[in-house]
Formats: C-alpha cells, structure tokens, sequence
C-alpha cells in the first residue's frame, strides 16, 4: 500500500516537473488554444501558463480575438481548484483571480446580435437542448481588479447630453470585484456580490 502512494506521488512530482520546462508549456498551450479555437469564431491566445504544485495555475496573456477585435483580454488570471475536481474534469474551482484586463462586448446588428453570440455561435432563436452547451462552472470566490468593460451599441445610440449615461458607448475603467459562491450555467450567471466598484 505504501509503494503504490509512493508511486502515485512519483508520478504527480513527475508530470508537476515535466509541465515545468518551457518547451512542454509550448506544446500545451498550441494545444489547448488549438482544441479551444475549433468551437468559437476566433483565436483563443495565451502567453505563458504556470503551474504550482498540482492545484494552482496561472495564465498569463489570455485573449479571445476575432475579426481584428479583441473580446476578452486578461493580463493575468490566476485558478485553483481542488486535485480531487480535477482528477474528475470538474469545473468547480475555490478560487479564480483576474488582474488587469478588458471585454468588449458589440450589437453587431438591428436584432441585437452581439460579438460573444457570433463568436460562441449562439443562436438566440433556437431553443437550447436539455443537456447541452457549456458546462457548469462554479467557485468559491473570486476577484476581478483593474479591469475595464466597454459596451458598443451603434443601433441604440441616442444623444441626451452629457450628463445621461450613454449606454450605447459604456466604458466602464477601475472596476473592483470581489464575489462568493458563483455558478455559471448556459447564460444564467448567480453570485453573492461582496464588493463591485468602477468608473465611467
């Protein structure tokens, strides 16, 4: 009993030491953006992605763009998630940090289409099957800093002064956010708010 914990943790120190070397991350990162580009109208980007110990990753870089456009771009992100969740492909994390960034979100026409439902290749008119889309994410906690969300609407653009918020041209800078207990499941987003704060 004792050899095979032994082994199984020779084997994790192995594959913790392997991720380590530079030319390995390279490897697995065209990997992953490649396997995660095949599903969007885009190019999913990542610059470096370390590894701590076994539960703990950090990726630095991460962008989704398409057609010139950046839609999400982080400088860094930060996940951990338990050894037991992973070992079973489960998103559910303890904690996700994300420092410095922006998402862009654009109408791209009159029927209020959006470059997240292009690039996702959402159909808004169908009806989603049971079982189907994305995963279930959820965490424990996490927290956005530095971060900035700008919203283009050309379809909805009215000028009321420059006292009105013009949500046809929001860009929000400084945002802050500290949430617990949050669950993402196909477009429905629940979290206990602690703390959310920005700038127009």
């Amino acid at each position: 009993m004792v050899w095979i914990f032994a082994s199984l943790l020779l084997l994790q120190l192995a594959i913790y030491l392997v991720l380590q070397i530079p030319a390995t991350q390279t490897i697995l990162i065209k990997h992953v953006t490649n396997t995660l580009s095949k599903g969007i109208d885009g190019q999913i980007n990542i610059g470096r992605i370390y590894f701590v110990f076994f539960s703990k990753a950090i990726v630095k870089d991460f962008s989704i763009v398409s057609q010139g456009d950046t839609l999400l771009g982080c400088k860094k992100v930060s996940v951990s998630i338990p050894s037991k969740e992973l070992l079973k492909f489960n998103l559910n994390f303890n904690k996700i940090a994300v420092t410095g960034g922006e998402f862009h979100l654009i109408t791209e026409s009159a029927d209020k289409r959006t470059n997240l439902d292009r690039i996702f290749k959402r159909d808004k008119s169908r009806t989603r099957e049971k079982g189907k889309g994305m995963p279930q994410i959820r965490a424990r906690s996490i927290t956005v800093e530095d971060f900035r969300f700008r919203l283009t609407n050309p379809y909805k653009y009215k000028d009321k002064g420059d006292s009105i918020i013009n949500f046809a041209a929001l860009d929000i800078v400084d945002i802050n956010v500290r949430a617990n207990n949050i669950s993402i499941l196909n477009d429905t987003l629940r979290a206990t708010i602690a703390r959310i704060e920005g700038r127009d």
